[in-house]
C-alpha cells in the first residue's frame, strides 16, 4: 500500500516537520529559516565537486574491472579469514558476546544489587554536581528553628529504632523496631502541630505493621548466608552516602530562597478572604487545591 506522502512528498512539511521543528528551534521558524528556504531544482547544475566525484567513481570502478585479472593474485596473500567481510563477521560475534557477558555481570536477579546501581548513580551525580558546584559548603542554619529537648529524644529513639532493625536478628524484632520508628515520626507530626499528619502516620504505620507480622509468617523458614565483607562494606558505602548526600541536600535546598514563598498568599491575604476559613491546611486541600485538581 502506497502512503500519501509518496505520491505527495511535501505533504508533512508543513504538517508534521516544521511544527516540530518550531517546539525544539523556535527562531529556525521565525527567522525564515534555512530548513524550508526554497530550493530550485534543475537538471544540470554545472561542473560542481559532486560531478567530479562521480566521474571518479565511475572510471576507478571500470579500470579496476577490466584489470582484475592482474590484482586478483592478492587475495592469496591476505588469506579469506583477514578480509573485510570475515572481520565485519567476526566483530558481529564478538560485539554479541561481549554484549551477553556485560549484560549478564550486572543483570543478577537481586534486588540488592540494582538498589545499588540506583543508590550509587545517585551518590555520584548528585553528589558530584553538589560537590563541583560547592554546594556542601553552602549550608546556613541561621534562619533554622531552635531544637527543643522532646525532639532531641525522639531523634534518638528514631535512631536507636533504625540501628535496631538493621542489626536485628530475627524478622520480628526488626517488624517491631521499623514500627517504632512510624510511631515515632508521628509524635514528631504531633509537636510540629500537625494532628492529621499525625493521624494518618499511625493510621498507616499500624496497617503496614499488620501487614509487614502476616507476610513474614507465612514465608519460608529461610536462613541468612553468611555475606562477605565486600558485600558488608558495598552496603555500608551505599547507605552512608545515600544518607550524607540527602541531609546535604536538604541543608542547601533550605538555605537557597531563590523564590518567594507562597504563604504570604495563603496567611495573609487569601484564606479567609476567599475560601472564608480559618484553617489554612483545609483551606489549601479543599478549596485551593480542589479547585486546581478540577481543572
Amino acid at each position: 500500500m502506497w502512503s500519501p506522502s509518496s505520491f505527495f512528498p511535501n505533504i508533512l512539511a508543513y504538517s508534521v516537520i516544521e511544527p516540530a521543528i518550531a517546539a525544539i528551534i523556535p527562531e529556525a521558524i521565525e527567522t525564515g529559516s534555512r530548513f524550508f528556504s526554497e530550493k530550485k531544482i534543475e537538471a544540470w547544475h554545472g561542473f560542481q565537486p559532486e560531478l567530479y566525484m562521480t566521474i571518479g567513481v565511475v572510471v576507478l570502478g571500470t579500470i579496476g574491472y577490466l584489470t582484475l585479472s592482474k590484482w586478483r593474485p592478492m587475495y592469496n596473500i591476505f588469506k579469506e579469514k583477514w578480509s573485510f567481510n570475515a572481520l565485519y563477521d567476526r566483530s558481529l560475534i564478538g560485539l554479541e558476546k561481549g554484549s551477553y557477558r556485560l549484560t549478564n555481570s550486572y543483570m543478577t536477579g537481586f534486588l540488592r544489587d540494582y538498589l545499588v546501581y540506583v543508590f550509587g548513580f545517585m551518590i555520584i551525580v548528585i553528589g558530584g554536581v553538589m560537590f563541583y558546584q560547592q554546594a556542601f559548603f553552602q549550608t546556613q542554619t541561621d534562619q533554622a528553628a531552635s531544637i527543643g529537648t522532646y525532639e532531641v529524644i525522639l531523634s534518638l529513639v528514631m535512631v536507636a529504632a533504625t540501628i535496631a532493625t538493621v542489626f536485628a536478628s530475627s524478622r520480628l524484632t526488626a517488624i517491631i523496631a521499623l514500627g517504632v520508628m512510624g510511631y515515632t515520626l508521628s509524635l514528631f507530626f504531633v509537636i510540629f502541630r500537625a494532628p492529621d499528619l499525625a493521624l494518618t502516620q499511625l493510621i498507616i504505620e499500624t496497617i503496614s505493621v499488620a501487614l509487614f507480622l502476616l507476610c513474614f509468617y507465612h514465608l519460608p523458614k529461610l536462613s541468612l548466608k553468611q555475606k562477605t565483607r565486600r558485600f558488608k562494606m558495598t552496603n555500608f558505602i551505599i547507605s552512608l552516602g545515600v544518607g550524607v548526600v540527602v541531609t546535604c541536600l536538604a541543608f542547601a535546598s533550605t538555605s537557597q530562597q531563590s523564590l518567594d514563598t507562597i504563604s504570604t498568599y495563603f496567611i495573609e491575604k487569601n484564606s479567609y478572604k476567599l475560601a472564608g476559613g480559618d484553617n489554612i491546611v483545609n483551606v489549601i486541600l479543599v478549596d485551593f487545591r480542589g479547585f486546581d485538581t478540577l481543572f
